[in-house]
């Protein structure tokens, strides 16, 4: 099979996701343990608080960049510009945080942390976060999927390796952490960004090359900075009102939330390419194709995964974090669903970007981040506040996560139907999803009282409930995953199966 086709480069994908996945999980769960909910805690709010200033000095330039690199091969030059587009972004950051902001903001902000250890975090956001997706960016547009993947796979495993040696010698402090993290990927980057072949044109000038940023990025800067208030406030306010523990909650959710994104993460830039490079040939038909199949096939991906563990939130909690963490119950079985949606909600962001139709998603956008906005007060504010809210700390952010997302992702799903005149479906998000889950509690209930080990009952439970849907997906492919009879047929032929 072409290492370049879709199929191959989305199967290399997903398997070294889910190896890169469970390395990634495995890690989060020795430090959460290691830690403990408070240190965790900090280290969750600091990365994410960098992870949302992201967007405040990104403005979006990192979605041109890509959509540009898709569409055709781009000059030496241009890649030259963009990285010291980045170079500047990482100075300037660690100028401002590091030197400009007085003690008191940076106390305030990140509640009485040590300067030093908030520029190592910010560092090690950068390089993960930033660079290194940008460099994988170049990797996918020169279709070295493949490659790209076995460099992560190594990063994540050696920093796996990386917290086990300092858990064996009694160094395992954040400060260290993020300096391990700045190191590996730093060097990832820069291997990464040497797969990319541009052309020997030098037409792109840096005049040129800002103008064509500056078309792209201009109506999606105010979201950019939106998104940075959006996505900086919700963690800020856990912090604030709900404290390292909450926020230890949330972020072990975040962490089993990445398992069932895997799919996800593993199309998302292949979509991304194929999208920017159809709609840029004029093959509409193409397009369409790609959005329906990929939508629905990633829908019931994320809706089988969810159903395999919401039962059993509350074991899966004590037995991989331990029983500091079981009063985060309810927030863990939320944040489960929220990547169902928002597997939907990144592929049609990406249908709009990867169109250049940025001034329409920066409005969609823009809306619905002012209004979660004020959600987010409500659920988390407390009760005696000047406006009083209803003190729900982790859990409400959850709610409001799962609530407002699944309203802005079928209102984008209805807006890109009417502009591309395509379908509007929205049906089998409620059969596949509630049907997923019903079968998983049936399951977890007949087997229960059966056995006495929690493991095998576990452990038959899954079987069980994955050859229910496997039956049923045969049975009514086209109706749960959007694939028709013939096309699972031939998929599965080539794993020998008849």
């Amino acid at each position: 099979m072409d290492s370049h086709s879709i199929s191959k480069r989305f199967s290399t994908s997903l398997v070294f996701n889910i190896l890169r996945g469970v390395m990634t999980l495995t890690t989060s769960i020795m430090l959460a343990r290691l830690l403990g909910p408070d240190d965790f805690g900090r280290m969750a709010f600091l990365i994410a608080s960098f992870v949302a200033f992201k967007s405040l000095v990104d403005m979006y330039s990192s979605h041109a960049f890509f959509t540009f690199l898709s569409k055709e091969t781009r000059s030496r030059n241009f890649v030259s510009i963009y990285w010291c587009w980045m170079a500047f972004e990482l100075i300037f950051s660690l100028i401002l945080v590091g030197l400009l902001l007085p003690s008191s903001f940076v106390a305030n902000i990140w509640h009485n942390e040590n300067r030093l250890l908030v520029v190592l975090a910010l560092s090690a956001t950068f390089f993960q976060q930033s660079a290194w997706q940008v460099a994988c960016q170049m990797a996918e547009a020169n279709r070295s999927t493949i490659a790209m993947q076995k460099l992560g796979f190594c990063i994540v495993l050696s920093h796996l390796l990386f917290v086990l040696f300092l858990n064996h010698f009694g160094q395992l402090t954040l400060t260290i952490i993020f300096i391990g993290v700045s190191i590996e990927w730093g060097i990832g980057t820069y291997y990464a960004a040497r797969m990319y072949k541009a052309s020997g044109d030098k037409n792109d000038s840096l005049s040129s090359v800002l103008s064509e940023f500056w078309v792209y990025c201009k109506p999606l800067i105010p979201l950019a900075w939106l998104s940075f208030l959006y996505a900086f406030l919700d963690r800020w306010m856990l912090q604030l009102w709900g404290g390292s523990k909450e926020q230890a909650y949330y972020a072990v959710a975040s962490n089993f939330v990445m398992i069932i994104l895997l799919a996800t993460a593993s199309i998302i830039r292949i979509f991304w390419k194929e999208i920017a490079e159809a709609y840029h040939q004029g093959n509409i038909d193409k397009v369409y194709r790609l959005y329906q199949k990929t939508t629905r096939l990633l829908y019931f991906i994320g809706a089988f995964l969810a159903g395999c563990c919401i039962p059993w939130a509350s074991e899966i909690l004590a037995i991989a974090v331990g029983d500091d963490y079981i009063a985060g119950n309810i927030t863990f079985m939320l944040m489960l669903l929220y990547p169902v949606h928002q597997s939907l909600g990144q592929i049609v962001g990406v249908v709009f970007f990867a169109t250049e139709k940025g001034r329409l998603q920066a409005i969609l956008g823009a809306g619905f981040m002012i209004i979660s906005m004020f959600v987010s007060y409500y659920v988390l504010a407390p009760t005696d506040a000047v406006i009083p809210g209803l003190s729900m700390s982790s859990e409400g952010l959850a709610w409001k996560m799962l609530v407002m997302q699944f309203i802005q992702v079928n209102f984008n799903f209805y807006v890109a139907a009417r502009i591309f005149n395509w379908k509007y479906e929205w049906a089998y998000q409620f059969y596949v999803l509630g049907g997923a889950i019903l079968i998983a509690y049936l399951v977890k209930f007949l087997l229960a009282d059966y056995f006495a080990s929690l493991y095998v009952t576990f452990s038959l439970s899954l079987i069980c409930y994955s050859l229910i849907v496997v039956f049923l997906l045969h049975k009514f492919p086209a109706q749960i995953s959007g694939i028709t009879r013939k096309e699972l047929n031939v998929y599965l032929s080539k794993f020998g199966v008849r």
